[in-house]
């Protein structure tokens, strides 16, 4: 999956700026959990890796810790038997406040990952690269979405993770924008190509869904994220 990303973000930069002789300074940054290395490393291994000017790990782009809920690989029904109290706490939480505010047991909400990357965003603001890669996980990527676009936390409960080695461009016209350009691969591997137009599609509802909303309470002074 990687290899197949890798040689779309290859092309992808040839497109741009032609010769590799030609290459702008382009960073990776990656999550320094070890699926998030081997993804870089197998990126690094295709023609991608000639545009690469420098690696960076930074431990913000880690994804959601689930504390107690981690590492168990059983289902949901035999989670809330195991940890039944602190089951129904988090399940209280999403129902009183939504899933965005719900924080596991010794672990992470999903606002506590949005506020972690909060930090990536100055990080990354004072990079002086062309463009940069950031090698993440599902709702970490999606937490850096919300951040840069200034999405409320309805977008967040409506959007889904992003599909494994898809590509979501950010890009800062006026203001941040982004789409998915690769659409990546499902759970069964490389065999379940993402068609990428159903991601940009439900990228679209999700975006509708939280623009009205942010309507909803301030009219016509809510932000407004334009497509590219």
């Amino acid at each position: 999956m990687a290899a197949n990303c890798g040689e779309f973000l290859n092309k992808y930069f040839e497109i741009k700026y032609g010769s590799i002789n030609k290459k702008p300074p382009i960073t990776m940054f990656v999550s320094p959990f070890t699926r998030t290395r081997q993804t870089a490393q197998g990126l690094l291994q295709t023609p991608l890796g000639n545009w690469i000017s420098n690696v960076r790990e930074n431990p913000q782009l880690v994804e959601q810790d689930w504390g107690l809920f981690e590492g168990h690989k059983i289902g949901v029904d035999d989670l809330a038997d195991k940890f039944s109290e602190n089951y129904a706490r988090v399940q209280r939480q999403k129902d009183e406040g939504g899933r965005f505010y719900a924080r596991f047991p010794q672990g992470e909400s999903a606002l506590d990952v949005v506020m972690r990357v909060d930090n990536f965003v100055g990080t990354i603001s004072r990079d002086d690269s062309q463009d940069i890669i950031v090698v993440t996980h599902g709702v970490t990527g999606r937490a850096l979405i919300m951040r840069l676009l200034q999405w409320p936390p309805e977008w967040f409960e409506t959007s889904t993770n992003l599909p494994n080695c898809s590509v979501y461009m950010l890009d800062m016209d006026k203001s941040w924008h982004g789409k998915f350009i690769y659409g990546g691969f499902g759970q069964e591997g490389i065999s379940q190509k993402v068609p990428i137009k159903k991601l940009n599609k439900h990228k679209k509802e999700c975006e509708q869904r939280a623009m009205a909303k942010l309507q909803e309470f301030y009219g016509d002074k809510s932000i407004k994220v334009t497509d590219p």
